[in-house]
């Protein structure tokens, strides 16, 4: 669904409000002094919240005023964020459904081409996708881009960048819009945490006064690069604290979460192995094309899953449910 401007008493509803307004997802059309528009979406992921929280902020402020540039709001899965989910069971993943090329599979993919068609043809001055995380992670940006323009962008909001390969990137709205123009995810931290809101109310408002965006490398911005994905098998039970007793098949770290954008030595347990396995069934570790990478970074030893290599992993997360539907981390090096 399009919209032009906002409707009436959107501001004032909460994340797991929306669905009593919008119904669906929706792209809002909202005026401003300067055109192409500013192009932010926020709640691609139902539980993440910080994103409406920072953009509804930001309207609010311009409630009886024009807007320095317009925007284009995508609001996402509603449904999912009525009742706190990332999404609902009969639901694709709304950040995977941004294919660029391939016929879609599902209506939400068919949705997500319209929206992108339709910005094409409108222009786009920037992208921000907002997200959060479940993991004690620092807040950071996402590029699949590295232009100077782009990297302009991930550093207004952190010192930190992850960046995603093309073929990593390929089914996410970021990747989708960097064809149109600079375009970032930023990662804001968990939804209880305010500062990521804050720091990206503060990013929005800031880039909604640009006149251009400057073709400035700065100087100060760490980038990593995502070279493998790790999930654990369906098949696998598994828990983060002990004692045997639980009924795991693996039992990692507890808060194993605090080494996110930090390094696990070589030669670390990660995990004890509660009955025999080998290998390729406790995790799933596989790099930009795919192929099955575990035995770089993985070994068995005994009844512990050891580290053979330092590794340095992000967006490791305790949530099971987070884990079933999208991945256990990401392991990074430096660009």
């Amino acid at each position: 669904m399009q919209l032009v401007g906002l409707p009436e008493g959107i501001l004032h509803l909460e994340a797991n409000e929306l669905w009593r307004l919008l119904k669906q997802p929706t792209l809002i059309h909202i005026p401003g002094d300067r055109y192409p528009p500013l192009f932010i979406s926020v709640l691609l992921h139902g539980n993440e919240t910080s994103g409406w929280v920072a953009v509804r902020r930001l309207l609010r402020e311009y409630r009886f005023q024009t807007l320095p540039r317009a925007i284009s709001l995508f609001i996402g899965n509603v449904l999912a964020a009525k009742y706190g989910q990332r999404r609902l069971a009969d639901q694709p993943d709304y950040n995977r459904i941004w294919q660029k090329d391939a016929k879609p599979i599902s209506p939400e993919g068919a949705m997500a081409q319209a929206v992108v068609r339709t910005m094409a043809q409108r222009g786009v001055f920037a992208c921000i996708d907002l997200h959060n995380n479940t993991g004690n992670n620092p807040l950071y940006s996402c590029l699949v881009r590295l232009d100077p323009q782009t990297q302009y962008l991930a550093r207004l909001f952190s010192h930190t960048a992850l960046y995603y390969s093309p073929q990593t990137a390929e089914p996410l709205l970021v990747n989708a819009f960097a064809d149109l123009a600079p375009a970032v995810l930023l990662e804001c931290g968990k939804p209880d945490q305010p500062a990521g809101a804050e720091r990206a109310y503060e990013l929005l408002r800031q880039v909604l006064h640009l006149e251009a965006i400057p073709p400035v490398l700065p100087a100060d911005l760490t980038i990593l690069q995502a070279i493998a994905t790790i999930k654990i098998p369906p098949h696998i039970q598994f828990g983060f604290a002990e004692p045997a007793s639980l009924p795991a098949d693996l039992v990692f770290l507890p808060q194993i979460d605090r080494y996110n954008f930090g390094v696990i030595p070589q030669g670390t347990a990660i995990a004890r192995l509660c009955r025999k396995l080998f290998l390729d069934q406790c995790l799933q570790v596989c790099d930009a094309n795919q192929c099955d990478v575990s035995q770089q970074f993985f070994q068995i030893v005994q009844d512990r899953l050891v580290t053979t290599t330092d590794i340095q992993p992000a967006m490791l997360t305790l949530d099971p449910q987070i884990i079933r539907q999208d991945c256990f981390c990401y392991l990074m090096s430096s660009v």
